[in-house]
């Protein structure tokens, strides 16, 4: 096969201490179309995209509610088939790609039951936090078929924008907060994922 289609699911472990003490872990989803860059098809390009979400309860913000952390990434990545045996395989894979990320919370609002159906509202708060950079990720993938284990190290330290109402509620306080700084969003991810194939 000179194509194939990655599709993985797993989870996002913040590598940073500060990162680390807000969010736990999160989740992690990614997919990609492949080509052989080589006759020899042991170099892969594969352009993807990337998304990884956080979640925690909030309730020093209100009752119920959940505070929240997106990245979306979109980029280009590198797969070398380094080693084989038997059924398994080894691929090197490095990956550059811009990264977009929101921080915002959540609520649960009404509930609304249409016959056997129930529809729950919620409502999202602005994004207190947005903004964007590179991320540079490497690590490793074992195939089988066509299944393949993923572990990476991804290195993603944006430039975040603060909204306004945040620094005009702080002012009048004493508190001065820049309008934008870097966070270390950098992440330890491991992944199960299910390559397709195709000529």
């Amino acid at each position: 096969p000179k194509y194939g289609i990655d599709v993985d699911f797993g989870i996002a472990i913040p590598a940073n201490k500060d990162f680390h003490s807000v969010f736990y872990t999160g989740g992690n989803v990614s997919m990609g179309f492949k080509f052989a860059a080589l006759p020899t098809k042991r170099l892969w390009v594969k352009p993807v995209g990337e998304l990884s979400f956080f979640s925690k309860k909030a309730d020093m913000v209100g009752a119920g509610a959940m505070e929240h952390l997106d990245v979306v990434k979109a980029g280009l990545e590198l797969q070398y088939k380094a080693a084989t045996m038997n059924k398994f395989s080894l691929y090197p894979v490095l990956k550059g790609s811009y990264g977009w990320a929101s921080n915002y919370f959540s609520k649960t609002g009404s509930t609304e039951r249409i016959g056997s159906v129930t529809i729950q509202s919620v409502s999202e708060s602005d994004r207190y936090l947005k903004g964007g950079g590179m991320a540079y990720d490497a690590g490793l993938m074992l195939t089988r078929s066509f299944w393949y284990l993923r572990a990476d190290y991804s290195y993603f330290k944006p430039t975040l924008k603060v909204h306004p109402d945040i620094i005009n509620e702080m002012t009048p306080m004493g508190v001065n907060i820049a309008n934008s700084y870097s966070q270390n969003f950098s992440t330890f991810n491991i992944g199960l994922g299910i390559n397709f194939n195709f000529k």
